[in-house]
């Protein structure tokens, strides 16, 4: 392996890695500060001239083609390189010419690593190590440090007295989760040192100096590495259950506590287990323990490293043991030993504290310098303090740059296109936004909408570190963890207090913004390409027009602690627990962007809003998948992703409209009202209800406003007919047609073309939230993109047979199923009852489901969800307005329209998009459209109950009731048990 050379620690360096990945993975990495900053950042004050090169190419074999032309130290690939070959065959071919090379796999599809062929899993033996990414864009440093760490160990921990830190664990999903947290922990106190006036080489020893984190995935990778290095190991992370002699062993972390132990009972030794009644024997051993299941995982392993690494808190303390102060930095210690007592700087001097502490944090050189040092080598005292003052100083680290403009209260210009508070992470809506802003302001992309205004619309971001302050500051992890009512959550942070300095800056702000703003989610997770979590945090539309600039201000920051509290509601925990994700690994950032639209009288709205998916779930007729399809309206597009009406089209074929055969569709199925935002809404004290400041309107409001007459026309019964318009007299309906044709606005173009510069750069299927304002004679149209985020597609590679199943085999049938696969391990359904079902009661229906679903989760089990109209809509007369945490355990849902209660399939919805990413078998069932499609009720009714509400059945069937899913073609159906 070929590494850059430093004179002395970390002799070995990666410099050349190879990325094989989307142009967005790439995009994510460099806008969260790791190719761009955070390896700058290491690797540009080295004695080389060049930060370390990270090379990216999209395909397996451009990345074999790059490799026979250059070196690479390290190659890190994706799941998806292409249709050639997969990513497993890749990296066996890279080893057979290149066995020195590390690769490792970054992925978050969980479920093609468990369902890997015979064949594939061979190849799985060339990847070094797999991980698991699941938005931590952390985890893409760590892995390089990681392999770093392993080469270097041998000369810094044995020659040079560098620590080392022994992680013990099998599984991908914990490592990938602890290495990340527990390098940030380590390089957030290198980092604490690198202050203003630093040298380059004093920075590069600081960093290089670091503990060594070591991973061992069996029990004689851990022995070989705690023998090698015992002197220097600093404490054992280590699983209980892991593979020793090839077989998983449930006692193999006591084993190697005892070998640490007998070799030195000081060495800190942390083990895990879900199984709590090995604590016990834990702490019979002098081990400490943390539980697996817990939600407090992490803290547990902070408060570990703090307390046995030597990462905490610098506590300055008189002879007779009174504390005097407190430190967690290095920047607070320099200014504390200005003025802390001369006694506790003697006291703490005699005893090499400050030696000691400083080399705990990977500081050696400064360590090292003071340790020979006596207190009688000085006249007195301050000269010490002056001693330890100046040390400091040389070292203090310079500031960041950030490639998002930092908010400046003196520079800054309400038309910067996106600035941003704090630092840390933007979240994953914040990168999609910033991506495609980037990208759309490339003068080749801007060629292709030559004419048209086509952007995003001004933004900003509230980095991540802010939501850790806020909850550090004001206590809230008890209640945000444990905590099960919303509206409790929710008046818990709007009780606590924003750090001061972030209000003065949102202060500034706001008083030169006079837009009405979206303060919206954009949490870590959010918008990833594993999980989207799309819709489950909250948004909040403020008119920002209040008189009085305290109260604008007061509804301002209101939007923004009740968006932190919503990380912490019933439908993302729910969301978490169903996706096997620690809640307290997510983090908010929150982005504040200027709402689209014009002011009409007491209301503010677009002209039209919707979204768009680049993969079509149902197509229908001679459309593909790969056409695409959107949903608009009129007004905000709140409508489409809470699952209301709308007109729903291929922007491939617009004139396409399957939901409306007949003229007449138009007025049974389309939008027949509009959302705006309330400007009058200004006193509105924001809670809960996202919903407290949007007006829901009358198509008539519409028309007096002039709006309704550019996507409006009229519906004539006695010829069938819509005419474009509304000069006539007769029933108006949104019909858009003038801008489907292209007429007034070519969006069906400007659609396919965004869709294909977001699924080219993010390497697969995406969804864009968008709104339009159509223009006048005086103002030239707009479109603004609000929000991109990835589609979850995929596994219709496995063939599932369908096509010899009969039709008295089957429970349900349905020619529009989304998903592919087999579900065959379910033996619970839960069913509306048709005989009860009620329309106007579907909220109370709601709530039954989800005592039902409290159920399950409590069993642990999955189940089949059958009801009618559409899941998850806020509109209860078009469905069943439940939310995720109401249906979390449901593994398949079928939403069955009837002659009352006629839908389309949900996509664009919210609720949609995160059935359709964590893989739930979706089916929707048209039982007016002849025998194709159909449930067997009465075979549901002859089943024994084992739980019945006034609206619900749960039956429990002795055998499986088999689901099969054909994502080639979209049929599937649900199988009697036999």
């Amino acid at each position: 392996m070929v590494f850059a050379q430093d004179k002395r620690l970390m002799q070995k360096r990666i410099s050349e890695v190879l990325l094989v990945s989307s142009p967005y993975d790439l995009y994510l990495m460099e806008e969260e500060g790791f190719l761009s900053d955070r390896i700058s950042d290491e690797y540009a004050l080295l004695h080389l001239t060049h930060a370390p090169a990270v090379t990216r190419v999209s395909t397996a074999e451009e990345a074999l083609e790059a490799m026979e032309k250059r070196h690479f130290d390290l190659v890190v690939t994706g799941m998806r390189v292409g249709k050639a070959m997969n990513a497993f065959e890749m990296s066996r071919r890279i080893k057979q010419d290149h066995p020195e090379i590390p690769v490792a796999l970054l992925t978050s599809e969980t479920g093609r690593l468990a369902t890997a062929t015979a064949s594939q899993r061979r190849d799985m033996r060339s990847i070094d190590k797999i991980f698991l990414w699941h938005g931590d864009t952390r985890l893409f440093i760590a892995l390089i440090k990681l392999f770093e760490d392993r080469v270097n160990a041998e000369h810094d921990c044995l020659k040079e007295q560098v620590r080392a830190i022994i992680l013990v664990e099998d599984s991908p999903h914990f490592y990938s989760t602890y290495l990340p947290f527990i390098y940030t922990e380590i390089l957030e106190q290198m980092r604490a040192l690198i202050l203003e006036g630093t040298t380059d080489e004093e920075k590069l020893l600081r960093m290089a100096s670091r503990p060594k984190i070591l991973l061992a995935s069996n029990y004689e990778e851990a022995c070989t590495l705690y023998q090698r290095y015992h002197d220097s190991v600093l404490g054992v992370i280590s699983d209980i259950r892991f593979p020793r002699a090839g077989v998983l062993d449930a006692e193999a972390g006591f084993a190697i506590t005892e070998m640490v132990k007998n070799d030195n009972p000081d060495v800190p030794v942390l083990l895990q287990s879900k199984d709590l009644e090995k604590a016990y024997r834990a702490a019979a051993m002098g081990a400490e323990f943390a539980d697996k299941n817990s939600p407090h995982l992490l803290q547990s392993l902070h408060r570990f490293i703090t307390e046995y690494f030597g990462f905490g808190d610098f506590v300055f303390r008189l002879p007779g043991g009174g504390e005097v102060g407190r430190v967690s930095t290095m920047r607070g210690m320099e200014r504390t030993l200005e003025d802390v007592p001369e006694a506790a700087i003697e006291y703490h001097a005699q005893r090499n504290h400050f030696s000691n502490w400083f080399f705990a944090r990977g500081e050696f050189e400064l360590a090292a310098g003071l340790r020979p040092m006596k207190i009688g080598d000085f006249d007195d005292i301050e000269e010490v303090r002056n001693l330890l003052i100046s040390r400091l100083r040389s070292v203090r680290l310079g500031r960041r740059q950030t490639r998002i403009a930092r908010f400046s209260e003196r520079d800054f210009d309400p038309t910067t296109p996106f600035i941003r508070f704090g630092e840390g992470s933007i979240g994953g809506k914040g990168r999609g936004i910033a991506f495609m802003s980037r990208m759309l302001a490339d003068p080749k992309t801007a060629k292709r909408f030559e004419g048209y205004r086509v952007g995003v619309p001004r933004t900003a971001a509230i980095g991540t570190d802010m939501f850790d302050r806020f909850l550090h500051r004001n206590r809230l992890y008890r209640i945000a963890m444990e905590g099960t009512d919303d509206a409790a959550i929710a008046q818990a942070f709007l009780n606590s207090e924003l750090e001061s300095k972030l209000v003065g800056e949102l202060t500034a702000f706001l008083r030169r913004v006079e837009q009405p703003l979206a303060v919206r989610s954009s949490s870590l997770s959010e918008d990833s390409l594993s999980q989207p979590f799309a819709g489950l945090y909250s948004t909040y539309l403020i008119p920002n027009n209040h008189p009085d600039f305290n109260e604008r201000l007061a509804q301002f920051l209101a939007a923004v602690k009740l968006i932190y509290a919503s990380t912490f509601f019933a439908n993302p925990k729910a969301y978490m627990e169903a996706n096997n994700i620690a809640i307290e690994g997510e983090k908010m950032a929150i982005i504040i962007q200027e709402v689209v639209g014009t002011p009409h009288g007491r209301y503010f709205y677009p002209d039209m809003a919707g979204v768009a998916q680049s993969y079509n779930y149902f197509p229908v007729g001679y459309l593909k998948p790969e056409d695409g399809v959107a949903q608009l309206v009129m007004g905000l597009g709140t409508l489409v992703v809470r699952g209301e009406r709308a007109l729903r089209f291929s922007p491939r074929y617009p004139q396409i409209l399957p939901q409306f055969t007949k003229a007449r569709d138009i007025v049974a199925y389309s939008q027949r009202s509009f959302q705006a935002l309330d400007l009058e809404s200004a006193n509105t004290t924001l809670f809960t209800d996202e919903s407290a400041t949007i007006a829901t309107l009358e198509l008539s409001q519409a028309e007096h406003d002039g709006v309704l007459a550019k996507v409006g026309g009229v519906y004539e019964p006695e010829d069938d007919v819509v005419y474009d318009g509304l000069s006539r007299p007769g029933k108006r309906v949104v019909s858009c047609r003038q801008v489907l044709a292209g007429s007034r606005f070519p969006l069906p173009n400007i659609l396919l073309e965004l869709l294909d510069i977001g699924s080219h750069g993010m390497g697969c299927p995406v969804e864009c939230e968008f709104a339009c304002q159509l223009g006048d004679a005086d103002t030239p149209p707009a479109f603004s993109l609000l929000q991109i985020r990835p589609l979850v597609t995929g596994g219709e590679a496995d063939e599932v047979r369908i096509d010899e199943v009969t039709t008295p085999e089957c429970i349900v049938t349905t020619n529009r199923a989304m998903g592919n696969g087999v579900f065959d391990e379910i033996t619970t359904i839960i069913a509306v009852k048709p005989q009860t079902f009620d329309l106007s009661r579907t909220s109370e229906i709601a709530q039954e489901v989800g005592r039902f679903n409290a159920e399950m989760v409590r069993r642990g089990e999955t189940y089949i969800l059958l009801g009618f109209g559409r899941w998850g809509t806020v509109n209860p007369l078009l469905g069943i307005p439940v939310t995720y945490a109401q249906v979390s355990h449901a593994k398949v849902i079928g939403e069955i329209s009837t002659e009352e209660i006629h839908i389309e399939p949900s996509q664009g919805t919210h609720f949609f998009h995160n059935i359709a990413s964590c893989r739930i078998g979706y089916l929707s069932i048209d039982t007016t459209d002849g025998d194709d499609e159909f449930v067997d009720w009465n075979w549901i009714a002859a089943q024994p109950v084992e739980m019945e509400s006034q609206f619900v059945r749960m039956i429990r069937c002795a055998k499986p009731v088999v689901t099969r899913v054909d994502g080639r073609t979209g049929k599937g159906v649900i199988l009697k048990p036999h």
